[in-house]
């Protein structure tokens, strides 16, 4: 399928292009009207209304000179009202298709297309604001073709069955719940709250005492308890409604030799990754959904874009533990969690516990002198900071196949990584000189990952014994 002519984006996104340039002039314009409001009103209105003009002027203008083709293999973009720019990009460097829909372009039935390719930048490469949803399956359905005509032999794993026409799984609204009531922004909202909640809490005292209820009480204890009870109430309320936002209608859908990942309620997004661009796969288990057998999943692919280089993608939001084997099998075919890990030497377990522990000693001797007596409570660290320790090394290990590398670490959560040796870009071994007397080493292997590598690594392992064997 050709695309040779050029073409424009559906003229309905004139309006959110209008309003991008309106959000960046307003805060100046607001600026500039400050001492013009008072003694000028009628200037100020009138400068609102050209600013208005205005901004919707450059908007036609953006939309006017912006086009795009596909032709002779490459995607073609032409933009810009004064500095003319013109893009192209070979279709083969296209790592992935991510398509998002904002509130304003939902509301106008539009989407925006963000191609991301091998580059290390920090934004998409194309980005297609303002276009059909049958425009941006036709810009899919040109890559896959691209692709099959490019890799006429895909990468496959010996053995492997002929992949399914399609594969779905899809978040109910009952995992969700429980994603926000196990979610870690519990407490970070909480913090917030607190402060918030605070000045309200003498009303709530008035309220309490008006109702007959707690009359012997310690009017302190009162208020303390229902601070904490609010804030524990809106904390809960504030992560599901952060969750249901970012994973409501949360589907993963494997059409071939492509994931498809769409998510949202506000903004919805679909993010298209070809097999042949994962890397390596992380199943995290959180502090608060490892007693109840729930993971979450996540991707590492070639490529990418973003405020951090190597983000990586929630491939899947919350799964059984013990379903995590069939979902690779069928998601991610060539992923091979180990079954038995290999544990780490006995004598690694005290550089596990100590290294914490250290630092939570001089943690608690500062904090102990600066706020004496009070501060002598740092003294709970110490514990707190083995225990910690010792659940690190408990935890840690690694497995080998012929096929698959498996690491398993702990900080907070416990990580397991998936990758396929095929996937690694290198190796690598160091000792410190601790190390060198306790004949450990730390063992790593770096993957491509967004514009830049990443790198994972188990520490304390064995210092003769290499990873692969």
């Amino acid at each position: 399928m050709t695309m040779s002519n050029p073409r424009r984006v559906h003229p309905l996104a004139i309006i959110p292009y209008t309003i991008s340039f309106l959000r960046n002039a307003l805060l100046p314009f607001l600026f500039g009207s400050i001492s013009l409001i008072r003694e000028h009103p009628l200037i100020t209105v009138f400068g609102a209304f050209g600013l208005l003009v205005l901004t919707a002027v450059f908007g036609f203008l953006f939309w006017y000179n912006f086009s795009y083709t596909i032709e002779a293999g490459e995607l073609r973009v032409k933009k810009g009202i004064f500095n003319k720019q013109r893009r192209f990009i070979p279709l083969e460097r296209i790592q992935s298709i991510d398509i998002k829909a904002g509130i304003i372009l939902q509301l106008v039935g539009l989407v925006q297309l963000q191609i991301e390719t091998a580059s290390e930048g920090k934004v998409p490469e194309i980005s297609l604001a303002g276009i059909t949803r049958e425009e941006a399956e036709d810009l899919k359905k040109v890559l896959s073709d691209a692709k099959a005509a490019r890799q006429p032999h895909a990468e496959t794993v010996a053995g492997q069955a002929a992949a399914p026409e399609q594969i779905q799984y899809r978040l109910t609204m009952k995992q969700l719940i429980f994603m926000s009531l196990t979610s870690s922004s519990i407490g970070l909202i909480a913090p917030f709250l607190s402060a918030v909640i605070e000045p309200l809490t003498s009303y709530s005292e008035h309220l309490v005492k008006w109702l007959g209820l707690f009359q012997n009480s310690n009017p302190n204890l009162i208020e303390i308890g229902i601070l904490v009870v609010l804030t524990a109430i809106l904390s809960v309320l504030g992560s599901i409604i952060v969750t249901m936002l970012a994973y409501a209608r949360f589907t993963l859908t494997r059409q071939g030799d492509v994931l498809k990942i769409s998510r949202g309620l506000l903004e919805k997004r679909e993010l298209t990754l070809p097999l042949d661009r994962l890397q390596g796969i992380r199943i995290v288990e959180g502090l608060l959904r490892q007693p109840f057998g729930y993971v979450t999943l996540h991707v590492e692919s070639g490529g990418g874009y973003g405020k951090k280089q190597g983000q990586t993608t929630v491939l899947y939001p919350l799964l059984k533990r013990k379903d995590v084997k069939q979902f690779l099998q069928e998601m991610a075919p060539g992923f091979e969690a180990g079954a038995k890990l290999n544990r780490l030497p006995q004598r690694a377990q005290r550089r596990y516990g100590g290294r914490p522990l250290l630092i939570a000693c001089a943690a608690a001797a500062v904090i102990a002198l600066l706020f004496y007596p009070f501060g002598l409570f740092a003294l709970l660290l110490l514990p707190l900071s083995l225990a910690c320790g010792l659940l690190q090394y408990r935890d840690a290990g690694w497995s080998s196949s012929p096929s698959c590398l498996t690491i398993r670490r702990r900080k907070f959560a416990r990580t397991t990584v998936v990758i396929p040796w095929r996937k690694v870009q290198s190796y690598h071994r160091q000792q410190s000189l601790l190390q060198k007397r306790a004949r450990l080493a730390t063992a790593s292997v770096r993957i491509i990952s967004g514009g830049e590598g990443k790198e994972y690594k188990i520490i304390d392992v064995e210092a003769d014994q290499v990873l692969g064997s």
